[in-house]
């Protein structure tokens, strides 16, 4: 038996905010279209001219991109074409479905949208005390045990005293140039 496969790449913008949901079996299922444009010649002038294809995306991604496929965000698109048959009134139907297995957000933000919005928050700058990260808890059900060796889960001391330096202050530089 054969295990062929047809695949293809979009790239275009979204037409509309995504659909999410879950399906009856508790899967994530996010469906979503774009439009891409391109130009043929028609005689001696150019045309331009538009597709819109629908998308399918199913799993975690379908949950995590969701919220980012907005109205006007470009996006690059990969994944599995099927041939979806059904009948309808006695009379056999069929069409092509797109299943997307990769999306990727490219060109920026969609038009008219500003900082602040697209699930970014605003850059803060670092901690201004170095244990400040250390002092919060964590998240609830997160499975994080307090460490109890002095030492963070990634081997860093948690208190550490005033003649226990970093490692980014016990480098020495020359101020010479070698060139």
């Amino acid at each position: 038996m054969a295990n062929d496969i047809t695949s293809f790449t979009a790239v275009g913008r979204v037409t509309r905010d995504a659909e999410f949901r879950y399906t009856n079996g508790g899967t994530q299922l996010c469906k979503f279209s774009i439009a891409s444009n391109y130009s043929r010649k028609v005689r001696d002038n150019w045309q331009d001219e538009v597709s819109y294809f629908d998308f399918t995306l199913f799993g975690k991604r379908a949950e995590a991109l969701a919220q980012y496929l907005t109205k006007g965000q470009q996006v690059v698109v990969s994944g599995q074409l099927r041939q979806d048959r059904w009948e309808d009134n006695g009379e056999k139907r069929s069409r092509v479905a797109f299943f997307a297995q990769d999306v990727q957000l490219i060109g920026g933000k969609p038009a008219g949208q500003s900082n602040g919005q697209y699930g970014e928050a605003p850059y803060q700058g670092p901690p201004q005390n170095r244990q400040q990260g250390y002092q919060q808890g964590p998240p609830p059900n997160s499975g994080y045990q307090k460490p109890t060796s002095g030492y963070d889960q990634w081997g860093h001391p948690i208190n550490p005293g005033p003649n226990n330096q970093g490692p980014e202050q016990e480098m020495n530089f020359d101020d010479d140039i070698p060139f």
